[in-house]
């Protein structure tokens, strides 16, 4: 199955590309930034 192989690879690389983490300087919390689009149409953010 290698054929799918280059596709899970393809996401993946996608997936980090457009995946951005940030560290607020202030506090121990980290902002995850992914591509991925919500139900109100926006980018899904995750607090960590």
């Amino acid at each position: 199955m290698n054929w799918i192989d280059t596709y899970v690879d393809n996401y993946y690389h996608w997936l980090r590309e457009n995946t951005v983490i940030e560290n607020g300087k202030t506090s121990d919390w980290f902002l995850i930034n992914t591509p991925f689009i919500g139900a109100y149409n926006d980018n899904l953010e995750i607090y960590a």
